[in-house]
């Protein structure tokens, strides 16, 4: 099926056994990477999804350990789970000729951007979560493109035989429900992932996130583990790759712009956690503990084989942001103090780096001053100068291609550090920090004045600059967060006018706590006034209430018999 699969596979030797290879290694979760690198894979991807503007499919991609080139492999008696290398093998040669596909042969269409992220489940199968961007003029905007590419309902099984196999057994979902209540899907006597599905005689584009997929009553119902199962328990998918590959893939289109977060979010969530308590022969008053990251022996294989856990493109340049003589510095212990003193003086930032190319003449130049600091490495490339390798460089890009820019989200309480962030998203061309500094031809003080001459701060502008920033990676409960903060600590003249322009975006996660309450009618006003609760309960946390704000207004608490 694979070029090249059989010549991977032979090098493996039948008689290695590592069916207990990493099969209970709980590592702390800083490893590899850990919970801060994967924060800011996070924010690497909402850098891609905020350049390209909209996510068009989410794949998820799971390991079948019934595929013929790891059964095959198998000696009398063993099972897949006893060749975890053969697992992580085949399945990494299969993902990488369907990431071929998607990208360069185009099955959905011209790809120009794309993320995945490789996951591990307990049991030990990998499985892949893949965001794809595709050209404008191919976006799936209408029902007929997206019924061109995924499905949601039974194949016919004298047609479509191999796929109807396929579906049977990897794209039903449960059953659960009435039909089987103790499903580990099942919350609160509901499926958390809203099966069984509503038939659907047409293919539905909503603004919730994915569109409501056609699930036509055609009759058609199947035996599956005992129950009969019509379209409502099938899984969006798309038959090309269920034919070709055999195994679980979810294919969902994604509609709307506030589900980029949640989707970028959810394939960085990192592998799967475990706690160690730890207790010595003396009593301790404290117990001790650690949160640790679990290894299958599927993930073991796939670290030592070093087989890429995340991908993404275009590239993302990470910004640094510091105030003037506050750059991080990196040096030899054995030197002496004056050494490094002028070795640190004679090292540019990315960020002075920044305000020398736009000293530089010729095209170089005119094209530098044209850019902010956040747009600078779509033209240019970052190097290590040749003198120092802890000095950096602009250089004007000769290859075609591009990366994107990601400056440091700053909080609006860290000061100075907040209005350096809120100058370089807008200025163009500033030659040094004074440079950034000079409105009118005068030098202001501060970055605060300057923001402040510049227009910048005026009615609330940096609070609203702020939630502005943060509403396009953060999710609806860390906005309220932010809300508190600069309610509390920012005194705003007006939160009700920041409220009623940011409440769609601190809201955007309030439906999905509605109906996980069991509200099924809901209305925007109903949104909007359960955010004020949970923001009124935040602040309760602080010992404020929205009632210390006369300007804001107050939720009308319909909602409490459902808490």
């Amino acid at each position: 099926m694979l070029n090249g699969i059989e010549d991977a596979l032979s090098m493996t030797d039948d008689n290695i056994d590592l069916s207990q290879l990493g099969q209970r290694i709980i590592l702390p979760s800083s490893y590899c990477g850990g919970p801060r690198e994967m924060h800011q894979r996070y924010l690497d991807g909402m850098a891609i999804a905020r350049h390209f503007k909209k996510i068009d499919i989410f794949l998820m991609m799971t390991a079948n350990p019934n595929w013929p080139e790891i059964t095959r492999e198998l000696l009398p008696g063993q099972t897949a789970a006893d060749r975890p290398d053969l697992v992580s093998r085949v399945f990494h040669l299969k993902m990488k000729a369907l990431v071929t596909a998607i990208l360069k042969d185009g099955i959905f269409g011209p790809c120009v951007a794309h993320v995945y992220s490789i996951e591990f489940q307990k049991r030990g199968l990998p499985h892949m979560h893949l965001l794809i961007f595709l050209k404008h003029e191919y976006k799936l905007l209408a029902p007929e493109i997206v019924d061109s590419i995924i499905s949601a309902e039974w194949p016919d099984s004298n047609t479509q035989p191999h796929l109807f196999e396929a579906i049977k057994k990897f794209m039903v979902h449960g059953p659960c429900g009435a039909l089987n209540p103790n499903s580990p899907c099942m919350r609160d006597g509901k499926c958390m992932y809203g099966y069984p599905k509503p038939f659907q005689e047409r293919t539905m584009m909503n603004q919730d996130g994915y569109p409501q997929y056609s699930r036509r009553n055609d009759g058609r119902m199947y035996n599956v583990g005992g129950f009969w199962l019509d379209n409502h328990w099938i899984i969006p998918h798309s038959p090309f790759c269920m034919i070709w590959l055999n195994c679980h893939i979810n294919v969902e289109c994604a509609v709307c712009f506030g589900s980029m977060k949640y989707i970028n979010k959810y394939i960085d969530k990192g592998g799967d956690c475990g706690t160690l308590s730890i207790w010595h022969n003396t009593q301790d008053e404290v117990k001790q503990y650690i949160d640790g990251r679990y290894f299958c022996a599927s993930e073991a294989v796939w670290r030592i084989l070093q087989f890429r856990l995340h991908e993404q493109h275009p590239n993302v340049v990470r910004l640094q942001m510091h105030l003037p003589h506050e750059q991080r510095i990196i040096f030899n212990p054995s030197h002496n103090a004056r050494q490094i003193v002028k070795y640190a003086e004679n090292a540019d930032t990315a960020l002075t780096a920044f305000f020398k190319a736009n000293c530089m003449n010729g095209d170089a130049g005119e094209i530098a001053r044209r850019l902010t600091y956040q747009d600078f490495p779509q033209r240019f490339t970052l190097k290590s100068d040749e003198g120092n390798p802890q000095s950096k460089k602009w250089s004007l890009r000769r290859r075609k291609g591009f990366a994107l820019g990601r400056m440091t989200y700053v909080t609006p309480t860290a000061g100075e550090r907040f209005y350096l962030r809120t100058l370089l998203m807008v200025a163009k061309g500033p030659k040094s920090f004074d440079d950034l500094k000079t409105v009118d031809g005068i030098v202001c003080e501060t970055f605060h004045e300057a923001c402040l001459k510049r227009g910048l701060l005026e009615d609330d502008g940096e609070w609203r600059i702020c939630l502005h920033d943060a509403a396009e990676i953060q999710t609806g409960a860390q906005l309220r967060h932010l809300f508190m903060t600069l309610l509390l600590f920012c005194t705003p003249s007006e939160p009700n006018q920041l409220w009623l322009e940011f409440h769609t975006q601190i809201c955007d996660d309030v439906e999905h706590k509605l109906r996980e309450l069991g509200r099924t009618s809901i209305s925007a006003e109903d949104i909007f006034d359960f955010g004020l609760y949970l923001v009124d309960d935040i602040l309760h946390d602080s010992g404020h209430s929205l009632s210390d704000f006369p300007s804001m207004p107050q939720p009308m608490e319909w909602y409490l018999p459902l808490l």
